[in-house]
């Protein structure tokens, strides 16, 4: 009899759970680099570029999430990128993303250290890694949270943070 009553206990715990499924949304086509590299979400300009460090903060406006998909409320578990090239880091980096709900809607202005003050106030840190690297072949690159994201509404930033080890060092330029 304890086992029917186990059994029927854990039925109606199976019964009772919910399951959500994963929904992959795509902003944009993943096709337009620019003509040189920029800063997001990892940079490097060349294989033999000296900066060994960069920020950066993307927005994404509410019109972009809606027509995406991303509803208020949905957990955002990862960000993917498109890179370009099949480059990577000689030595991993430390790196860094932010993530915030917003309700900006401007032009993202003023100096990145000025953003930066900010951004540290405001955004939460939802991916940390001293030991990233990107892998080295091109394609969709996918980095999955440390800590889920809760859209609420309105626009999403997007920042990280980027610092190379030691002398740094890629085998070439990133695009994405």
């Amino acid at each position: 009899i304890l086992f029917f009553r186990m059994l029927l206990l854990f039925v109606m715990i199976l019964t009772t759970q919910t399951f959500y499924g994963q929904t992959i949304v795509q902003i944009g086509f993943g096709n337009n680099s620019p003509a040189t590299t920029l800063y997001a979400p990892v940079y490097r300009y060349s294989n033999n570029s000296t900066t060994l460090d960069c920020r950066s903060n993307i927005r994404f406006t509410a019109a972009e999430l809606t027509a995406a998909g991303i509803n208020n409320g949905d957990i955002i578990t990862a960000l993917g990128y498109n890179k370009l090239t099949a480059d990577s880091f000689i030595i991993p980096a430390n790196y860094t993303i932010l993530m915030a709900n917003t309700n900006n809607s401007g032009t993202l202005t003023g100096t990145i250290a000025t953003q930066w003050a900010s951004i540290l106030t405001t955004h939460s840190v939802v991916y940390a890694n001293n030991a990233f690297n990107l892998p080295n072949v091109a394609g969709w690159m996918t980095i999955v949270l440390n800590t889920p994201f809760v859209y609420t509404g309105g626009a999403i930033e997007i920042a990280t943070d980027l610092v190379m080890t030691g002398n740094g060092g890629a085998t070439g330029a990133f695009k994405f």
